[in-house]
């Protein structure tokens, strides 16, 4: 099964005045990371995850996280 590259999850749109800054959080859970493979199980696969955070999808900063 192929899986995209990328997926938009926790989609929230945050306006910030210029010279402000701001504290943003999110919570991903299971339900974002997993998906339903080709049996129609409910699955979250080992490995890393880049998750990246800003202004569109060309954002290239990221953080890594490793599934266990």
């Amino acid at each position: 099964m192929t899986r995209p590259i990328k997926e938009l999850k926790g989609f929230e749109k945050v306006f910030i005045k210029q010279n402000e800054t701001k504290t943003v959080s999110f919570n991903l859970g299971k339900e974002e990371l997993g998906f339903y493979n080709a049996k129609g199980t409910f699955v979250v696969e080992k490995g890393k995850f880049k998750i990246y955070v800003g202004k569109d999808s060309l954002c290239e900063e990221f953080v890594e996280i490793e599934v266990i």
